[in-house]
């Protein structure tokens, strides 16, 4: 009769944990977000098994406690685990710890190729505990973390994609600022290199024409990279070619140009400017150097 009630217990006990697989399981493929699949672990952890009291550490940059039950602190605020706890490979009984670890009796790792991922620190009802079934655990805990790196991996992939873009957005509006060719004849010859030392950058380089007596040469850098100095540096070329129609006076040039790049970056960003004018008929040059390196 005894035997045949420790079957029925087994059986109930295989049951409730097939259960609670499939449950978590269609959590995940549910694409639940993160509090709620440990929401779904935590009750499943307290309705299933016997367990007095339990912490799951997690490691993301450093190691925090996603959930607890139980314990006489709340360890969300504690801190990192003991060091011993950090070299976990196998399923270990609790010793040798300070408080608050030492309520705990069992440390559980969670493990990919022998990379910790986690830890389940628990306490069975009894206190011998062996009705602590610390292989289902140790399964349950490793199915929510291999979902949920998962999850931080797929956002890692989307960060990565929208970066592409928009350094790829970023490039193609660089390249439209550069001129398509440059002067190669007998009385001019203009020749430019362009080295970024990033991908992307908001630098800018130009020959200008402005009548057909004088040209204008020029070289700018703006602060910060990406879309949105790409951005900052076209609006500045439109200005100053825009400008250069009404006037080749370097003076206006310069002045309109700082007061538009001031207002329309409220300070936060500069640009960095070296422009020329040369006058093949008079044979001179005008220049003036707006906070860049010296260009010669």
């Amino acid at each position: 009769m005894t035997e045949g009630k420790d079957y029925r217990k087994q059986y109930h006990l295989k049951q409730m944990e097939l259960n609670s697989l499939l449950e978590i399981t269609e959590s995940i493929n549910n694409n639940l977000p993160e509090a709620a699949l440990y929401k779904i672990y935590d009750f499943t952890i307290r309705a299933n098994l016997n367990i007095d009291k339990y912490a799951f550490f997690v490691f993301e940059n450093e190691w925090d406690a996603k959930v607890s039950y139980g314990t006489s602190i709340d360890l969300k605020d504690f801190g990192s685990l003991p060091a011993k706890l950090m070299e976990l490979q196998e399923i270990s009984m609790i010793t040798d710890v300070k408080a608050p670890f030492d309520q705990f009796k069992v440390a559980i790792p969670i493990l990919h190729k022998s990379k910790l991922l986690a830890v389940v620190l628990a306490t069975g009802s009894d206190a011998n505990q062996t009705d602590l079934n610390t292989i289902f655990l140790q399964a349950i805990s490793n199915l929510i973390i291999v979902a949920i790196e998962n999850k931080r991996l797929a956002r890692r992939q989307l960060q990565e994609e929208a970066i592409r873009k928009e350094l790829e957005i970023a490039k193609n509006v660089q390249n439209f600022l550069f001129p398509d060719t440059l002067p190669d004849g007998v009385r001019l010859k203009v020749e430019a290199s362009y080295l970024p030392h990033h991908s992307v950058g908001g630098d800018y380089y130009d020959y200008i024409p402005i009548n057909k007596n004088q040209f204008m040469v020029c070289i700018a850098d703006v602060s910060g990279k990406g879309i949105p100095a790409a951005l900052m540096m076209s609006n500045f070329q439109a200005s100053l070619h825009t400008m250069l129609r009404h006037t080749s006076n370097l003076t206006e040039i310069i002045e309109a140009l700082n007061y538009q790049i001031f207002e329309s970056s409220k300070g936060e960003s500069f640009i960095t400017f070296f422009a020329a004018i040369y006058d093949h008929e008079l044979n001179t040059m005008v220049y003036v150097n707006a906070g860049h390196n010296p260009p010669v």
